[in-house]
């Protein structure tokens, strides 16, 4: 069954023998009987990559929620027998890994013998990922359905709007202006500091991240509540190559004062204050409902949102 699944996640036989460490014709043979045994064939291996037939589909279900059944065992049991063993694994994207996680990850990793491991993903790869149970907890923007998934607010995210100095609108719009330690300080969320309207750039190319990212979708809408559709001919999988590219005059980038906090200088760059609900974003933490919270998993929520799990929800 392990065998079975390794292969669905990985849709490729070879890989999937890499990572159990058996040879690719000892795992091929193993499917062969476990198909055999069952009286159907679960994965069609005329594709590329290896696909699940429509018994497959059923047979991989099954084995997930056994697999998931099986690993909340164990983690009752290592936590009932005060064991600091077993495993965490979170997912998030690349920008909160590099800003807001290696604080919390090195004061867990330091306490703690668990098996720490961290997956990247978008908004929806994320969300698959905690449902199949292959990941623990997941750090997004986006706060998933209440009645199968439990939140807890890490913090609030505030969207910017970046531009290259050398633009030429800059030169009129001086007044919008916010500088880098402002953001930092948070000095620019005062109403001393107006927000800029962001129909005067309806004309400029933006650097836009990839479709299934939260900031994708909110500069969509952020543009269309100011009246027009963004034009934007490149989509970036990070914000920190988008600024770089917004220094050498290649678009405007919406970018949240999170990620500027952790930049070092602002040469080239001038940020705008936006308006607007959708100009701010709750981050969360978050896991599946009904499932086993284990102590790995309140300690790490503990340190990055400053929540106690109530022992109603373990």
């Amino acid at each position: 069954m392990l065998y079975a699944y390794e292969v669905y996640k990985e849709r490729s036989f070879s890989q999937a023998a890499k990572n159990l460490y058996v040879s690719q014709p000892a795992l091929s043979l193993a499917i062969r009987k476990l198909e055999e045994e069952l009286g159907v064939q679960i994965f069609d291996r005329s594709t590329t990559p290896v696909s699940l037939t429509a018994e497959g589909r059923v047979y991989i279900d099954t084995a997930r929620q056994i697999i998931n059944l099986t690993n909340q065992m164990e983690d009752y049991m290592n936590d009932r027998l005060n064991l600091r063993t077993g495993k965490l694994v979170v997912g998030a994207p690349h920008l909160f890994f590099i800003q807001l996680l290696p604080e919390a990850i090195g004061q867990f990793t330091m306490d703690s013998n668990v098996d720490f491991s961290l997956m990247e993903g978008d908004t929806v790869q994320l969300r698959e990922m905690l449902l199949s149970g292959d990941i623990d907890l997941i750090l997004d923007t986006s706060e998933f359905e209440p009645e199968i998934m439990v939140h807890y607010k890490v913090l609030d995210e505030n969207i910017l709007l970046a531009v290259p100095r050398e633009n030429p609108l800059t030169s009129g719009l001086s007044a919008y202006e916010v500088s880098l330690d402002e953001v930092k300080s948070g000095e620019f969320l005062s109403e001393a500091h107006s927000a800029v309207p962001l129909e005067l750039f309806s004309g400029e190319h933006f650097l836009m991240q990839r479709k299934g990212q939260d900031m994708y979708s909110r500069a969509i809408d952020l543009c269309r509540e100011a009246g027009f559709e963004p034009q934007s001919h490149l989509h970036i999988n990070q914000l920190v190559a988008a600024l770089e590219l917004t220094r050498q005059n290649r678009g405007l980038t919406f970018v949240s004062d999170t990620a500027l906090k952790t930049l070092s200088d602002a040469e080239n760059l001038i940020f705008y204050k936006l308006d607007g609900e959708l100009s701010s974003r709750k981050l969360y933490i978050s896991y599946r409902k009904n499932r086993y919270v284990t102590i790995a998993m309140k300690k790490f929520i503990q340190l990055v949102a400053g929540h106690t799990v109530p022992e109603t929800e373990a």
